[in-house]
C-alpha cells in the first residue's frame, strides 16, 4: 500500500455511498483503489488499456467500468467483491440475538469467554425475512462472553 498516487491521467473515479471505498482509472490500464477513504492506495495493474468510465455499488463492493483497448476494441468489466459480514448483538426479553446478513452464510457463529479458546455455536440459525439476516437467539446469562463470525 501507498499513499502515493500520481498525478494527470486519470480518466474515472467512483465512490461507495459513504466515500470508504475509492476507484479510480487511469489512461494507463491502471486502477488504483482505497478502502479508507484515500489515506492509503494499491494500484492494480487490471489491463492494458484506457479507461472511460467506472461505477460503484453503494457499499462499494460491485464495481463496473468501462475500456477502450488500443489492440482489441472496447468491452465492459466488472468485479464484485463479497463484504465481510457485520455481527449485530441485540438483547430482548432476557435473550441475546445474534444477526448478520444473509449473502454470509457460509459463516459458523463462535463463542469464547476470554478471546483465547473460541467454540464453535451448535445453535441454527433462522432466516428472518423481513430483514434477510440470519438469526441465532441465546439465553442471556450474568457472565461475559465474546462472539464472531469464522469462515468454516
Amino acid at each position: 500500500m501507498s499513499n502515493y498516487v500520481p498525478e494527470g491521467g486519470w480518466s474515472a473515479v467512483a465512490s461507495s455511498a459513504d466515500g470508504s471505498k475509492l476507484v479510480a482509472g487511469m489512461n494507463a490500464g491502471v486502477i488504483y483503489t482505497s478502502t479508507n477513504s484515500g489515506a492509503t492506495w494499491v494500484m492494480n495493474n487490471v489491463l492494458d488499456t484506457a479507461w472511460t468510465s467506472l461505477a460503484s455499488s453503494a457499499d462499494g463492493s460491485r464495481l463496473i467500468g468501462t475500456a477502450m483497448d488500443i489492440g482489441s476494441g472496447s468491452g465492459v468489466y466488472t468485479s464484485q467483491s463479497i463484504p465481510s459480514p457485520r455481527l449485530n448483538l441485540t438483547s430482548s426479553g432476557g435473550n441475546l440475538t445474534a444477526s448478520w446478513l444473509i449473502p454470509s452464510t457460509n459463516f459458523v457463529l463462535q463463542q469464547s469467554p476470554d478471546l483465547n479458546s473460541w467454540g464453535d455455536m451448535t445453535n441454527t440459525p433462522v432466516l428472518n425475512l423481513t430483514n434477510l439476516q440470519d438469526e441465532v437467539a441465546l439465553p442471556l446469562d450474568n457472565g461475559s462472553g465474546f462472539f464472531r463470525l469464522k469462515t468454516p
